[in-house]
């Protein structure tokens, strides 16, 4: 008698309710005697799975950014090569949503550092092209890398980029477009960007920019001027360093000028 009450109690309850994979499904015959229509059970069946696919969602885009953002930072901590940034850049441009600027700006100094200077320029503007809005330290990687390869038109081309969105140019930015300048022998042009940015004060100059100019004159031979610059920085707070005297005594060398060196450095 027991086992035929067990039968008959398990088939109860088979007939009142289901459970299956978590979801309830009630038994036709209780549907049948509390009149629910069995659509309306399977329509809150879904929308309850629905609300709890929306909590779950949240959680698993902010956990894969994560994962993302730390598949970039082991990918740009193990570039080696050209083909290792390329490689990264093809797998980023293709996360959805995108990594952002900060990620690919750390790419490109990488690429800049593996000194593939044309490919950094290219790849600066495959950036722009995938709708990423670049800063200026992203310019200023870019401009760089135009003076770098003897592109430095380009570069004025990317200073423009520089006001159109706002942004301001710094020493970094105009002393990168002066040793452009100098690189392609364009000592005129160098001059004069020179004298406009001391006349508009159109960033601080710093040791670094005064070298750049100082060491480009002496290559180009006109000392003259590298010294009356050098004696500028004298009487200015921005004071000469080693390297700024070296340049010039340097240059009078090579040019034999040696008592002139005696006499202005003794």
């Amino acid at each position: 008698m027991a086992r035929a009450a067990c039968a008959r109690g398990r088939a109860f309850r088979e007939e009142l309710v289901d459970m299956k994979y978590g979801e309830l499904v009630v038994g036709t015959k209780i549907q049948a005697s509390l009149k629910i229509p069995q659509t309306s059970i399977h329509q809150d069946l879904k929308r309850h799975e629905r609300a709890r696919e929306e909590l779950r969602l949240p959680f698993q885009n902010h956990l894969g950014c994560w994962v993302e953002l730390g598949k970039i930072n082991v990918g740009l901590g193990n570039i080696k090569g050209l083909d290792d940034a390329i490689f990264l850049y093809e797998n980023m441009a293709r996360m959805r949503p995108l990594p952002c600027v900060k990620q690919f700006t750390q790419l490109l100094s990488r690429v800049v550092n593996l000194k593939e200077y044309s490919a950094a320029i290219c790849l600066f503007k495959d950036i722009c092209n995938l709708g990423i809005s670049v800063n200026e330290y992203t310019m200023n990687i870019a401009i760089d890398s135009c003076c770098l390869s003897n592109r430095v038109n380009d570069g004025f081309s990317i200073l423009g980029l520089f006001f159109k969105r706002g942004c301001v140019p710094d020493g970094f930015t105009f002393s990168s477009l002066l040793k452009g300048l100098f690189r392609e022998n364009r000592i005129i042009e160098a001059q004069e960007l020179f004298q406009k940015i001391v006349r508009e004060r159109l960033c601080e100059l710093d040791v670094v920019t005064y070298g750049i100019v100082v060491y480009g004159l002496c290559k180009a031979g006109n000392t003259a001027m590298a010294i009356e610059l050098l004696r500028v920085m004298e009487k200015g707070s921005c004071k000469p360093n080693i390297h700024i005297y070296s340049s010039v005594i340097d240059s009078l060398c090579k040019n034999r000028m040696i008592r002139l060196c005696l006499e202005d450095f003794r």
